[in-house]
């Protein structure tokens, strides 16, 4: 079974944790080639959207989410990465991004990634994985608070509040006159017995804007806020429902590795993971891979290329015969009077066979498609029609598909998509028409 590592990037460093062994990932170790990483994007990048529809074919999907979210969007719906989950009900939960925002956070990415994952969708699995499947999760971070609603066992909303434990050591530092050092000390050694403590766990719930009556059967705690002693108790008394840690394997923290850990978790199951723009380093697979990817198509493409000038050289000679028969018909001397009529008779043709002979022009439009060609681009089908090429394939994104399109413009008179959809493999699958 291949190995899946999950990478959480927060403000307290960077946690990783190995699938399916469940255990931690040293930093400082070299990542094997063959680990499928993939990378939690922190919840202060996402919004999302819910919607209900009552059919669940992915090509009629992606058309309606996309109009659905471009009315409610802050920025135009082009700019936007976002993919989806959805339940065997018609719900669904559609996860956003700027495309901005994503490339910056993507350039400081310290490893060497496959997936793009969603943190609200990680920490869903991590519940999912221990059988809860209706309950608020929240996830206290240093700088933000992230509370992640679940029924049936599917993330349905969640809402990130910009307030965490730095926020919480502030307060108690200018309560009761501390330093920053000593005031992190009080806040885990006194946890909810302190009364700066408790406002800030009440203030944080009136911020969520949770529903009444509690629309859950549990709560369910992780991130390193969680850690404040009695804080279990004090959510519980106040709401009036079980609150718990996030269950967790042995070895691994709740407090420390749960985003990390349902990171790992991506792929497991379709309905719970999304894509947001995860991309396939050049030394994730070796050349001689990508290479015979490259080639087979053309060998295919060759083929299928002779083949068509042996159909096409067959259709010119009936073309020509009937031709001959019309000329006959009409000017008779043109066939059999003078030199200069057959000098022009044979111009013609040659000039006939040279704008029909695909085979002249086809091979400097290969080397422009294998320059064009990245890892993680897959031809699968090319198509010659006269003047122009159809190109069938899959990428691992959508950005990766525009950006062959637009390598593919530079050599083409014209390169536009035709068609793009996700495939149930979470590949984008595509269709190019190039004219040269």
């Amino acid at each position: 079974m291949k190995n899946t590592l999950g990478v959480d990037i927060g403000n307290g460093g960077v946690h990783s944790v190995v699938m399916p062994s469940a255990v931690q990932f040293v930093p400082e170790r070299e990542i094997p080639r063959d680990y499928n990483v993939v990378v939690a994007v922190p919840a202060r990048l996402l919004t999302f959207r819910q919607l209900t529809l009552p059919f669940s074919d992915s090509r009629r999907l992606t058309g309606i989410i996309k109009e659905e979210i471009s009315d409610s969007l802050l920025f135009p719906v082009e700019d936007a990465v976002w993919d989806y989950i959805s339940s065997r009900d018609g719900r669904i939960l559609a996860v956003i991004a700027n495309r901005a925002d994503m490339e910056d956070f993507k350039s400081r990415v310290p490893v060497e990634y496959r997936h793009m994952d969603a943190e609200p969708l990680a920490l869903g699995r991590v519940a999912a994985a221990s059988g809860i499947k209706d309950a608020l999760l929240i996830d206290m971070g240093a700088q933000n608070t992230l509370f992640v609603g679940m029924k049936d066992g599917m993330p349905e909303f969640f809402r990130l509040i910009p307030r965490g434990g730095n926020n919480l050591t502030s307060e108690i530092e200018a309560a009761d006159s501390l330093s920053p050092v000593l005031a992190e000390a009080r806040k885990k050694e006194a946890g909810t017995e302190h009364p700066v403590v408790r406002r800030f766990i009440n203030d944080l719930f009136v911020s969520a804007l949770i529903s009444t009556p509690f629309p859950h059967e549990k709560i369910v705690l992780s991130g390193g806020g969680a850690a404040l002693p009695g804080l279990c108790d004090f959510i519980s008394e106040k709401l009036g429902v079980e609150t718990v840690m996030m269950p967790m394997p042995e070895g691994l923290s709740p407090c420390r590795d749960a985003v990390a850990y349902g990171a790992a978790l991506y792929g497991k199951h379709r309905e719970d993971s999304v894509e947001l723009g995860g991309v396939v380093k050049k030394e994730d697979q070796p050349w001689k891979v990508w290479l015979a990817l490259i080639l087979l198509p053309v060998i295919l493409l060759s083929v299928s290329l002779q083949m068509k000038i042996v159909t096409l050289e067959g259709r010119n000679k009936q073309f020509s015969q009937k031709i001959e028969v019309q000329v006959k018909q009409v000017m008779p001397e043109a066939l059999t009077g003078s030199a200069g009529m057959a000098q022009m008779k044979k111009e013609v043709e040659e000039a006939v066979n040279d704008y029909n002979d695909p085979g002249r022009r086809v091979l400097p439009l290969l080397s422009d498609i294998g320059n064009a060609s990245s890892p993680g681009i897959t031809v699968n089908e090319m198509d010659f029609t006269g003047e122009s090429f159809t190109l069938k394939g899959e990428a691992e994104s959508f950005e990766q598909v525009d950006e062959f399109r637009k390598k593919l413009g530079a050599s083409f008179k014209k390169a536009d998509l035709e068609e793009g959809k996700t495939t149930p493999e979470k590949k984008i699958s595509f269709s190019l028409r190039l004219e040269p």
